[in-house]
């Protein structure tokens, strides 16, 4: 009869070596007038489990393009927290949007 070989075999898998799954926020929407070049819109989005030694990306959702001449960029500032700033590089009235920030 063919059968299996049975092994009492523990094996321990460190946590640091599994890949862990990135950890998401949403902001309300930001509606923030004219911004000057040079001027941001800074706002934060909670993720839970978030910390700072973490790097953090941000981008518009709910299709809404912000153009060339907006700049956005995230930082995990504290824990749960990551600042946004959405700066304009020249003169411009950014689309009102909703963020999604992603910290890995």
């Amino acid at each position: 009869m063919w059968g299996w070989a049975q092994s009492n075999t523990a094996y321990n898998i460190s946590s640091t070596a599994m890949a862990q799954a990135p950890l998401t926020g949403t902001s309300a929407t930001q509606t923030p007038g004219a911004l000057l070049a040079g001027t941001c819109n800074t706002f934060t989005i909670s993720v839970p489990g978030a910390t700072t030694a973490q790097t953090a990306t941000v981008s518009a959702i709910g299709g809404v393009t912000l153009g060339a001449t907006v700049e956005v960029t995230a930082n995990v500032t504290s824990a749960g927290t990551v600042t946004v700033n959405e700066c304009g590089l020249v003169g411009v009235t950014p689309a009102a949007a909703a963020f999604r920030a992603v910290v890995q």
